[in-house]
């Protein structure tokens, strides 16, 4: 979906919702919500006035109005850096811009994020995100890295955009921070933290899908001074989906609260809920022939029975703790914690031998329960006649996840042309077929520094120390292994040409354990490097940012499917085999900003191509099902001015060229059929018309995948895990402010 608010219209009332805040507690969420606008803290003439000690109000979007950030990250190397200054390629994608965009959920950021796809893996919402090649397995919240297992995101609803300021984007190995290091991308969504005076907002939404938003977000000062805080947000959407047999219902609330101790130290306290609950949920996804070739199927296709759904929960605490020194050294601690579950009803498809297609069921249960930590000290040293910056810091995580699945049925589909499975007895599963019980444990210290070795020039240092465990139990069997004390290196060079355009060369270790296994037992941690070269420029004081990059990435040992063996302990039916070395290559280029009060405007092009250095498959590409090799994103919105003042006029349009997967020696879904499925090239565009009825009041119409365009926003194999992407929708959002 695709939403515009101008400039002009962001720094009203209706807009600004956002200076600096804290971390909530749903439990004072009703405090916060019950106190009335009219308190005497709102009724002075003079505005409350926060204490300097509010240390992330450089970095928040909220209310600014701006496609681009002037404010510092932590997300690469943790040192606090601008996108400017740090040596990678990065994108934060601010409130703005997700308000623009009409962007509900975390995927479709990324579908809007130069460089990444988002790309669906079983049911409609266990998303997948994918950047140079490699899939993101990490993602931070608050600056907080989160293991995210491929079962975990069977559990936890979709992370709702309603909760967040902004989507901190580092393209590239983040390894220093996060543990394994994959050359992909680091994604950091960053909560909407309590504001210094009080606002309200209140927005509903109409879909022609036949859904319903509603979504009620208020901020304001808990005590007469402003040193307490508080924000509160509920958020919900529900309805008919886009295919047939579809209904979706999610809502979240969160709550946070903020309270300055003292004149150097802040503490916060937050609580999340979301529950999703998703009628018709189609686990498997849509079949082809066996060999790889469509059905004449469309976007409503429905292939899930009466009774499949996903049921879906998750409850987040937060707590941040800031302590100034007063000599430019800070103390900043944060810890999540993450409990979720999950029950699903679903099929999906499989090719016999025999040429028969089958269809398969399972009752599964799910729990997550996630534990991550950072604790960092940073700040300034003077050597050798210059300031240099420095951080130390520890974190770690732990997340725990069990399934518990009942299988029941196989089912012959008479003529798989026809995705139209009807009612289907409601089967009787029986327990305790097969569980799964892991748990991930990622621990580290790191250090870096930032060298000032000349006003124009900075060298950035970095080192992690990491330890890895992991450790399943499983209806299979169980396995364990633990990695200790791997160091994974990291170093950047920054260098300012002139007042506005900088160049940079970072090089950063790659080092990611990962689960699988083969026949002869545990793979190895994938490990390897990343280079990048790249210059960015400002221009327009700042509000518009231009940037290009090449980069190049070597892993060695990442796992794929074994063909050869189908008989390894595991979930799956194949086992899996390390590959050799698989290089990618690519550049991109990047515009976001301002050209002038009125015009916004993003574009970026990405080509980036992965494959195989060594052995049998020598030249050929990698990972083409999930990595196209080009992506191009851009858009603008315009504020209209004389007689269609008030009017904001948009439209973005994004391009991926074809992704396909192949197995020349046939599958475990296509009935050992050889097969190739291919997703052609594809354009989608969106629109927007919004005017303001009032500097508090604006409706939106949007239309979005304008040309009704056909195409399949992810492929997998023949049997399953292939779905059509959204048809042409329109949708009016009425917004208010108060």
């Amino acid at each position: 979906m695709f939403l515009a608010l101008n400039r002009r219209r962001a720094q009203s009332r209706l807009g600004r919702l956002g200076s600096r805040t804290a971390l909530p507690t749903l439990a004072l969420a009703g405090v916060v919500a019950a106190i009335p606008l009219t308190s005497e803290a709102q009724e002075g003439t003079e505005p409350i006035v926060l204490d300097q000690i509010t240390l992330s109000a450089d970095s928040a979007t909220e209310g600014t109005g701006s496609y681009t950030s002037g404010g510092v990250s932590g997300s690469a190397a943790g040192l606090g850096l601008t996108a400017r200054e740090t040596p990678q390629s990065v994108t934060i994608i601010t409130d703005q811009r997700i308000r623009d965009q009409g962007d509900e959920t975390l995927n479709q950021v990324i579908d809007q994020t130069p460089g990444l796809t988002a790309m669906q893996g079983n049911g409609e919402m266990r998303w997948s995100y994918y950047a140079r090649g490699s899939s993101v397995d990490n993602i931070q919240y608050d600056g907080v890295a989160s293991y995210v297992h491929f079962y975990a995101r069977d559990v936890n609803p979709q992370d709702d955009m309603a909760i967040y300021d902004r989507v901190e984007v580092v393209r590239g190995a983040t390894g220093l921070l996060e543990g394994t290091g994959n050359p992909s991308a680091s994604v950091n969504l960053v909560r909407k933290l309590p504001t210094a005076d009080a606002q309200s907002v209140v927005e509903t939404e109409l879909s022609s899908f036949g859904n319903v938003r509603l979504s009620y977000d208020t901020s304001r000062p808990l005590s007469a001074d402003g040193r307490v805080r508080g924000r509160f947000v509920a958020s919900g959407v529900a309805g008919d989906g886009y295919r047939d047999n579809l209904k979706d219902a999610r809502g979240i609330l969160y709550g946070v609260v903020e309270a300055d101790l003292s004149d150097a130290t802040t503490l916060s306290l937050g609580l999340s809920h979301a529950h999703e609950k998703i009628d018709g949920y189609a686990w498997g996804g849509l079949w082809t022939r066996p060999d790889g070739s469509f059905y004449d199927f469309d976007g409503k296709t429905s292939p899930s029975l009466d009774w499949e759904f996903s049921d879906r929960k998750q409850t987040v605490g937060y707590l941040n703790l800031d302590h100034d020194f007063g000599n430019g050294w800070s103390l900043d601690a944060r810890l999540r914690v993450s409990e979720g579950d999950a029950e699903m009803m679903y099929s999906y498809m499989r090719y016999e031998e025999t040429g028969d297609l089958l269809r398969d069921g399972g009752n599964d249960f799910y729990i997550n329960q996630s534990r991550s930590v950072d604790v960092r000290l940073s700040g300034p040293v003077s050597l050798f006649g210059r300031d240099h910056d420095f951080v130390i810091g520890v974190n770690g995580s732990r997340d725990r996840t069990r399934y518990d699945s009942h299988k029941s049925f196989t089912d012959i589909i008479e003529d798989p042309s026809v995705a139209d499975p009807g009612s289907y007895p409601d089967p009787d599963f029986k327990p305790g077929s097969d569980y799964w019980d892991m748990v991930n444990k990622n621990y580290g210290i790191y250090a870096s520094a930032r060298w000032n070795l000349a006003d124009t020039t900075k060298v950035i240092t970095g080192a992690r120390l990491a330890w890895y465990d992991y450790i399943d139990d499983a209806s299979w069997g169980g396995s364990s292994f633990e990695v200790d004390s791997q160091l994974v290196p990291y170093l950047g060079v920054v260098h300012d040409l002139n007042d506005r355009v900088t160049v940079y060369g970072s090089y950063t270790g790659i080092f990611a354990p990962k689960s699988e296994r083969g026949v002869d037992g545990q793979l190895d941690p994938v490990e390897g490097s990343n280079l990048e070269f790249g210059a960015k420029a400002e221009f327009l004081g700042g509000d518009l940012i231009a940037s290009a990059a090449v980069f190049q990435t070597d892993q060695d040992g990442l796992p794929e499917s074994d063909p050869d063996h189908q008989d390894c302990a595991g979930p799956g039916p194949t086992c899996s085999i390390a590959a050799g070395l698989i290089r990618t290559r690519g550049a991109e280029v990047e515009l976001a900003g301002a050209i002038n009060d009125r015009w916004n405007v993003w574009a970026s092009y990405t080509y980036a191509n992965s494959k195989y250095r060594e052995g049998e498959k020598s030249g050929q590409r990698f990972n083409t099902a999930t990595s196209p090799e080009h992506l191009l994103k851009l858009g603008a919105t315009y504020d209209l001015a004389g007689a269609l003042e008030g009017l904001t006029v948009g439209g973005s349009l994004r391009y991926q060229s074809v992704i396909f997967a192949d197995e020349p020696g046939g599958g475990w879904s296509s009935g050992g059929v050889p097969y190739r499925l291919q997703q052609g090239g594809y354009t989608l565009v969106d629109l927007m018309a919004r005017y303001d009825l009032s500097d508090q009041t604006s409706v939106q119409l949007n239309i979005d995948n304008l040309f009704d365009k056909t195409y399949y926003s992810a492929i997998s194999e023949p049997g399953y895990g292939n779905f059509i992407g959204p048809e042409r929708s329109v949708s009016l959002a009425l917004r208010h402010a108060f």
